[in-house]
């Protein structure tokens, strides 16, 4: 397993909400009391972590967005651990975000599920009228 620090600026980067109001300056407040404050995030996954893609997609299970890390050789879902209020201890500071996440291996062909499930009647019609 390996263990990857990630820092930067505003600790809420899994929002991509907060993030788009904080670029686009809509959410001055949430943004300034952030910028002084340098945010620590550990991701542990069983592999490299460098040259890997995040994309949002549909979860096969849920139907709703989800993270991917997408290498060369794998794909792999980031998930989030988070069980209420703990601090992580990193050299001489204290991480009061004690939030892990983890990259999970996944079988590519569960991602396929969801757009199947949504584009079949399309594609049983397309068949239907071809063939006629």
């Amino acid at each position: 397993m390996n263990s990857v620090e990630l820092t930067s600026n505003c600790p809420h980067e899994e929002n991509e909400k907060l993030n788009d109001k904080c670029s686009l300056k809509a959410a001055i407040s949430d943004c300034v009391q952030y910028k002084t404050q340098l945010s620590t995030r550990f991701i542990i996954s069983n592999g490299e972590l460098f040259g890997k893609q995040l994309h949002s997609l549909r979860h096969p299970r849920t139907g709703r967005g989800a993270i991917y890390a997408i290498g060369n050789e794998r794909i792999e879902e980031l998930l989030k651990f988070d069980d209420g209020f703990r601090s992580i201890l990193f050299g001489n500071n204290v991480i009061s975000n004690g939030s892990l996440s983890f990259l999970v291996p996944v079988n590519p062909v569960l991602l396929l599920l969801p757009y199947l499930r949504k584009y079949a009647q399309v594609l049983v019609y397309y068949y239907l009228i071809m063939m006629e």
